[in-house]
């Protein structure tokens, strides 16, 4: 996980921002699999659609970034 993920997520914030033209889906496990799509060229705050412990377990929101198809902000 990169650690501007990481420190945005300690300080209780997670917003990203897609620059791509598509639509960016990403996964996480609470109690069951669920889902945001964040549109293209939009800014979101992760925070308010899934916990911390939830968002730091997700694979997708780390091969996401990895990938370069989410900008931490």
């Amino acid at each position: 996980m990169s650690a501007k993920l990481m420190k945005s997520l300690a300080k209780g914030g997670c917003q990203v921002h897609n620059p791509n033209s598509g639509q960016v889906r990403v996964y996480w496990d609470d109690t069951v699999r669920q889902y945001v799509d964040v549109d293209a060229h939009t800014t979101l705050d992760l925070m308010h659609h899934a916990s911390v412990d939830a968002l730091r377990k997700s694979k997708s929101l780390k091969t996401l970034i990895h990938d370069g198809k989410l900008l931490v902000v």
